[in-house]
C-alpha cells in the first residue's frame, strides 16, 4: 500500500499573513474550526494573494497534508500545509459545509502513551531526487497490547485544537474505530 497523508479542511479565517518574494510566496493563515478551536495552515505559492478574499471572516477550503516543526529548542508542532491550487477562498456570506478530514496510512516509528508517530514517504524531491519524508504523531489510543512500532497503519480521524498556557496547539487524533494495524 502506497502511503497517505491528506488533510481536508474548512473554516473561517481570523488571520492571514502574505510572505511574497520574487520566486515563491507563502501565505500562512489562522482558521477557526466547526467544532471549536483553532489552528494554522501554511499555503505554498496561493493562486489567490489579495486582501479581499484572504482577510479575516473569509471562509476557506484546503486539501493539504500533515507535516512537523522541529524547532531549534528540541519541542516540534504538528503543521497543515498545502499548495496553492489545493486552497479555495470564499467570501463570509457563503455556506460551507463543515471539513475536518484526516486520512494517514505509514510507517509506525514509534509508539508511545496513546499516540503513534507515523512516517509518511510522499512524491519524488527533485533537489535531492529522493522521496519527501513527513512524520506526524496522532493519537490512536492504548488499547495496543503488541508491539507495532515498525508496522504500517491505515487510519482516518480528525484535526483537533487544544489550548495550552492560552495558545492553541494542533493535534491529530484518529477514529478508534477506523485504526488498521497491518
Amino acid at each position: 500500500m502506497r502511503d497517505i497523508n491528506s488533510v481536508i479542511l474548512s473554516g473561517e479565517i481570523f488571520w492571514a499573513k502574505l510572505d511574497d518574494r520574487q520566486t515563491y510566496s507563502t501565505l500562512r493563515i489562522g482558521l477557526k474550526l466547526s467544532g471549536g478551536g483553532s489552528c494554522f495552515a501554511t499555503i505554498n505559492n496561493p493562486l489567490v494573494k489579495g486582501h479581499d478574499m484572504t482577510k479575516a471572516g473569509n471562509k476557506v477550503t484546503i486539501n493539504g497534508y500533515l507535516d512537523t516543526w522541529n524547532k531549534e529548542d528540541g519541542t516540534s508542532e504538528l503543521q497543515i500545509k498545502c499548495s496553492g491550487a489545493n486552497a479555495d477562498f470564499y467570501p463570509k456570506e457563503k455556506a460551507l459545509s463543515d471539513y475536518n478530514h484526516l486520512v494517514v496510512a505509514g510507517k509506525i516509528s514509534s509508539y508511545e502513551g496513546d499516540s503513534v508517530i507515523v512516517e509518511m514517504a510522499g512524491e519524488r524531491n527533485p533537489k535531492t531526487d529522493k522521496p519527501t519524508l513527513r512524520k506526524a504523531k496522532i493519537k490512536i489510543g492504548d488499547t495496543f497490547e503488541f508491539e507495532i512500532a515498525g508496522s504500517k497503519i491505515f487510519l482516518m480521524g480528525k484535526l483537533v485544537s487544544t489550548e495550552i498556557e492560552g495558545k492553541s496547539k494542533l493535534g491529530a487524533e484518529a477514529d478508534y474505530s477506523k485504526v488498521s494495524i497491518l
